[in-house]
């Protein structure tokens, strides 16, 4: 978690020049993909919903709404808003870093999440996990 929360004052505390005209456009992009994972996945979880990892006795593997497109869509939605964020305020290098830095800090939490997950739900998350990516349609 202090990885992903140490990318965003990279990009919250630099001012580059203003964005060009293609960054603007780009970053309300990614700023509504953030609001509309936001406030898909956290309904989608319901009671499920927790701060640190784990799963509760009558926990379920949720794959419906967001979880249908990415296995950890609040991740996405964070990615996104850094992005969008970084885009308006940050030089390349610094947005660059940002991002490198959040990615590492998400790659560890979805590591400890889906072992987790894993073990509760064993043969239906190995399913969920080879047709859903994690954080990027098609990528990731």
């Amino acid at each position: 978690m202090l990885m992903q929360a140490a990318a965003y004052p990279i990009v919250f505390t630099s001012f580059g020049p203003p964005p060009t005209f293609w960054r603007a456009p780009i970053a309300v992009i990614f700023g509504l993909a953030s609001l509309l994972l936001m406030w898909t996945a956290i309904p989608a979880l319901g009671k499920h919903w927790r701060l640190a990892a784990g799963v509760y006795e009558d926990h379920e593997l949720v794959q419906s709404g967001p979880y249908g497109v990415v296995r950890h869509p609040i991740y996405a939605s964070m990615l996104a808003l850094l992005l969008a964020t970084g885009l308006v305020l940050a030089p390349w290098f610094r947005l660059a870093i940002a991002v490198v830095i959040f990615c590492v800090g998400t790659l560890i939490r979805i590591q400890s999440e889906e072992k987790l997950l894993a073990e509760r739900f064993g043969d239906q998350f190995a399913e969920y996990r080879k047709r859903v990516r994690a954080i990027i349609p098609w990528l990731w």
